[in-house]
């Protein structure tokens, strides 16, 4: 095997190993917070202005710059900003 195969291998190991442990991580850091509701909920609860641009948008832009495609976030997204809309608290 050659150095670029090997860097490849082992690249793909890598970040197959850290994908495992960031999902191990989030769910058990979630459990540690109990009852919680995320800062837009709460928003969007008082009627508050949301921040669905900097939250949300963001990430549907990343993979737009990466050329990875968003279905969930693209979904998410649209939902999101109709129910703000609806209830007074975006645009």
């Amino acid at each position: 095997m050659g150095c670029k195969q090997a860097h490849r291998r082992h690249r793909g190991n890598l970040l197959a190993a850290t994908k495992s442990a960031w999902h191990e991580l989030v769910w058990w850091g979630a459990g540690d917070v109990g009852e919680h509701k995320t800062s837009m909920l709460q928003d969007l609860e008082r009627g508050r202005s949301m921040e669905i641009d900097a939250l949300v948008m963001a990430v549907q832009e990343l993979g737009r710059l990466t050329d990875k495609p968003t279905p969930t976030i693209d979904a998410v997204l649209a939902l999101l900003r109709r129910l703000a809309v609806e209830r007074g608290c975006y645009g």
